[in-house]
């Protein structure tokens, strides 16, 4: 094991400088960030010693609060080298406490009528995935879910990194979106055998909704709609105020009022977050 530290790891191009404090072949690097960035935000920090370093054929990105298969991450393996034209690969991620409940099959879809997120195969009861099943998924992905995604070098190189303004919820929206609008496209695809099991929020301590994530959710959706489908604006404006009155009726008068700022204010872009800038780098 081996700690990597630098003076301010948000935020920087991959050609900085890093200090490596242990043997530069360790197994482990530990990064302090010095700071909450979120999910994006921290996951980049990463991604950019990945990416100084240049030695990776692979990059799994694995949520903290999982327990995965012992060939989990063989599986993706074997699905990316079959699979050259995919720079984003997903598991089929089960939920811990339900084993036998599917919580989402590598990703889930987008519903641009109602600007509106699922995931592929959620609730469903856990089965083997034949070829023609997998096919399907994979025609209806428009994401892969973050909690296990396994990444090429060459899509980081031309798509760059995470989008860190988002923080939390619909950074992998967003990354999959300029990766199909990127030129040649990248596509998504799932590692049918590669299983993973979720303890659905349990870092973003969400299992019970909450102001934050009510306010995230809806900012971010706003935000990733006004960035790739302004003309929908309004329409995901709409939506959100629909879900303000959900709330109040199930009484639930902060998560509303929440809602409605998001949904009647400002949606700020910014012109060049430290993900265009570690792309561009």
């Amino acid at each position: 094991m081996a700690e990597v530290r630098r003076a301010d790891a948000h935020g920087e191009s991959p050609g900085g400088a890093w200090e490596v404090q242990g043997p530069d072949d360790a197994d482990l690097f530990l990064i302090p960030t010095g700071a909450n960035l979120g999910f994006a935000g921290g996951c980049n920090v990463g991604l950019r010693f990945i990416l100084q370093r240049g030695d990776a054929r692979h990059v799994w990105l694995l949520n903290n609060d999982t327990v995965v298969h012992p060939d989990a991450l063989v599986q993706l393996v074997q699905e990316a080298g079959r699979r050259p034209q995919a720079g984003m690969i997903g598991s089929v991620l089960r939920y811990y406490h339900r084993p036998d409940i599917v919580q989402a099959q590598g990703g889930g879809r987008f519903d641009l009528a109602r600007t509106a997120t699922m995931h592929v195969g959620e609730g469903e009861r856990f089965e083997p995935i034949s070829e023609t099943r997998q096919a399907d998924i994979e025609r209806q992905l428009a994401y892969i879910t973050g909690a296990s995604m396994l990444l090429t070098p060459a899509f980081l190189a031309q798509v760059g990194l995470m989008q860190e303004d988002y923080f939390l919820y619909y950074e992998e929206i967003d990354w999959a979106e300029r990766a199909r609008r990127s030129r040649p496209a990248f596509g998504l695809a799932l590692a049918a055998g590669s299983l993973v099991f979720h303890k659905e929020g349990a870092s973003a301590g969400t299992n019970t909704p909450s102001v934050f994530s009510a306010r995230l959710l809806a900012r971010n959706r706003l935000r990733f709609i006004r960035r790739f489908y302004p003309e929908h604006l309004a329409s995901a404006r709409r939506h959100v105020l629909r879900d303000a009155v959900v709330a109040l009726l199930k009484r639930r008068p902060e998560v509303a009022r929440t809602l409605m700022r998001e949904a009647l204010g400002p949606v700020r872009l910014p012109e060049a977050g430290p993900a265009a800038q570690a792309a561009r780098a």
